[in-house]
């Protein structure tokens, strides 16, 4: 899933960041202890937030930026492992 991005780099983090969080809800309900759950977004404030709520029911949760993606790029994923739920 992606949404249309506009050009406006808040405008588009926010819109990330509400696909992803509907996206998170859904496994929440439908992932298996132990499953994995990846997630591109943009970085623009609250990211961190959305991270660390990941972060509390995976083993292991991490930012991870691809070496293909630019440098002054804004998006970065999010890679959890383990669910705990």
């Amino acid at each position: 899933m992606a949404p249309a991005t506009l050009g406006h780099r808040q405008s588009d983090h926010l819109r990330i960041m509400r696909l992803v969080e509907s996206a998170y809800s859904f496994i929440q309900t439908f992932l298996k202890k132990g499953g994995s759950f990846v997630a591109k977004i943009f970085q623009g404030g609250g990211e961190k937030a959305f991270f660390d709520l990941v972060r509390s029911q995976f083993e292991i949760a991490r930012f991870f930026k691809p070496k293909a993606s630019r440098t002054e790029s804004v998006e970065i994923y999010i890679v959890a492992i383990g669910y705990i739920g």
